[in-house]
């Protein structure tokens, strides 16, 4: 279930869906969700019926479901590198923890951005800037 992947296998699946077709969630290298969200994110990526490549640490991989199987719709990495797979056609949506680079990134690529602000003042300053850009 938990392979880490280098980037060029991360490619090589990106390459393989239709544009705009995949879910990226990617919650930076320091935001932190809850076990009891992590379950929900993982069930409700599931439901979706959409591939999607989610970057989980090492260190949250014990948050995940026990029943969780993402089987040929879904990766779950360790890292990614964020801009390479934001520029990929694949990309359709990007599930992100809000920070400033990342908000920039899906911005320049043109990426469709689902920001869940977790904790962080900054990251929830960021996303209100963001969804009154786009009222």
């Amino acid at each position: 279930m938990f392979e880490p992947k280098h980037d060029a296998c991360i490619t090589q699946w990106l390459d393989s869906k239709k544009p705009a077709s995949v879910i990226y969630v990617s919650f930076d290298s320091v935001a932190s969700l809850g076990k009891p969200q992590m379950e929900e994110l993982a069930h409700d990526l599931a439901a979706t019926n959409r591939p999607f490549l989610w970057e989980v640490r090492a260190s949250e991989v014990d948050k995940l479901p026990g029943d969780f199987d993402p089987g040929e719709r879904g990766v779950v990495v360790a890292w990614g590198d964020q801009p390479a797979v934001l520029a990929h056609c694949a990309v359709g949506c990007f599930m992100s923890h809000c920070g400033w680079n990342s908000t920039l990134e899906a911005a320049a690529r043109g990426v469709i951005a689902e920001m869940n602000s977790c904790r962080e003042k900054s990251q929830i300053l960021n996303r209100l800037e963001i969804d009154s850009a786009y009222k």
